[in-house]
């Protein structure tokens, strides 16, 4: 498996919409709420936000489901068509 590292220029959320769009939910959903008290504290608040969010938080773009919940037939088609679209461009 070869995997090309690719580094995005600073202050651009644009080049990496997918690391925002999840450092965004962690911001505005957990810890805007709490206070951390110093580094174990922060990854026990963010080890519990990612258990909720794989497995309790629902997703409008899997029909409000939660991440484990999504059917693997979906996986495989949606991985499918993102694929063929990757290779017509």
């Amino acid at each position: 498996l070869s995997i090309e590292e690719v580094i995005s220029a600073p202050r651009s959320p644009w080049q990496s919409p997918y690391v925002e769009r999840i450092l965004g939910s962690m911001r505005r959903e957990c810890l805007d709420y709490v206070i951390v008290i110093d580094e174990r504290h922060l990854k026990r608040i963010l080890a519990e936000y990612l258990d909720y969010y794989h497995h309790a938080r629902t997703h409008l773009s899997l029909d409000r489901l939660c991440v484990l919940a999504i059917p693997w037939e979906w996986v495989t088609l949606a991985s499918i068509s993102w694929l063929m679209k990757m290779s017509a461009q």
